[in-house]
């Protein structure tokens, strides 16, 4: 399908950019939360080559005013959002991930904050507190989430690639996604990083949110071991640790004491002191205790305790993945405090 050409058409206040690779069923959610508007917003689904593209057929009849865009080789998450910025007519493209939907109203509020504070080139949103997918594990995650995001609108230091806004010129003009990232990893916290350095702030907006579509616990393990590798990496940009979406000094000393205090445990009943475990569980609970009060308030004690167990159980892959990106580079330890 050709590619339009944004200059020349007429504007129009915001473009949705939904980049997906064979996720059809997901959609459906999606775009009933977004459906386009002629006065206000197109969407576009730009199709990562999936391997049945026949499989959204069913989407173009539902949606006829979405307009879909099959690409002809997998390029990624990142390079598909860069297509979807080529085509679209919106002075503010929003990209949404094809595992969420959007939260009733997030649309008109991104477009009357943007037109507010037009200074302003990138703006971040963040998730919902309620999941798209039913069970313990990922209102878990959903809540988790929430607790690591600002409380009210504010600047942030990196971009949430499943819920984030940016100037169309500005997405142009930056080449947008740095294409070396294939997959759904650490591509927002590089271009938002770099985007930063060059444009100026990046805006959290409170009430852009999504509901999220969650992997299983084992998948997010194996994520978080990768990731936090990946972002690692991404200190040779000159960043550091994050005042927002749970990347600080005091996030990063939550997932330490989160992992070691069950090896404290067992380490002290070996030598025959059990209050020094206790010390331990104690310490992690009363640094983490913000969201273990938000498990109570809305699960309940034994939800929150299932919670302890769970986020041990991901700061295990977070503390070994960040031990072992340390053992391949040792001097990387001095720079991590230091931020542009």
């Amino acid at each position: 399908m050709p590619l339009r050409k944004p200059s020349s058409m007429v504007s129009i206040p915001l473009s949705v950019v939904i980049p997906t690779y064979g996720r059809s069923k997901d959609l459906e959610g999606l775009l009933r939360s977004v459906q386009p508007n002629k006065k206000t917003h197109e969407v576009i689904v730009v199709d990562d080559c999936s391997e049945n593209p026949n499989e959204f057929d069913a989407l173009k009849g539902n949606y006829p005013d979405v307009h879909f865009v099959h690409l002809k080789k997998n390029v990624g998450p990142g390079q598909a959002r860069n297509e979807g910025a080529k085509i679209a007519r919106g002075e503010i493209i929003l990209y949404l991930d094809s595992d969420t939907e959007l939260v009733a109203g997030g649309i008109n509020q991104l477009i009357a904050f943007s037109q507010k504070q037009p200074d302003i080139n990138m703006f971040s949103g963040w998730d919902s507190s309620i999941p798209l997918n039913p069970g313990f594990f990922p209102r878990f995650k959903a809540l988790f989430m929430v607790v690591g995001a600002p409380e009210t609108d504010a600047d942030v230091s990196s971009l949430a690639g499943r819920c984030f806004a940016i100037r169309r010129q500005v997405m142009l003009e930056s080449g947008g996604f740095n294409a070396k990232y294939k997959g759904a990893d650490v591509e927002d916290f590089e271009l938002g990083y770099r985007l930063r350095r060059r444009y100026g702030k990046i805006k959290y907006i409170s009430k852009l949110r999504v509901h999220h579509r969650y992997p299983n616990l084992w998948k997010q393990f194996k994520l978080y071991f990768k990731r936090i590798r990946m972002w690692m990496d991404l200190k040779k940009l000159g960043e550091g640790f994050d005042k927002s979406f749970g990347m600080s000094r005091k996030d990063a000393l939550i997932h330490i004491l989160s992992a070691v205090w069950p090896f404290g445990i067992t380490f002290s009943l070996a030598i025959g002191f059990p209050l020094l475990g206790l010390l331990f569980l104690a310490t992690a609970m009363w640094i983490n205790w913000k969201f273990l009060a938000l498990c109570i308030r809305e699960e309940g004690v034994g939800f929150m305790i299932l919670s302890v167990l769970c986020h041990s159980f991901l700061a295990i892959a977070v503390l070994a993945g960040a031990l072992l990106e340390v053992a391949r580079r040792p001097g990387m330890i001095l720079s991590m405090g230091r931020r542009n």
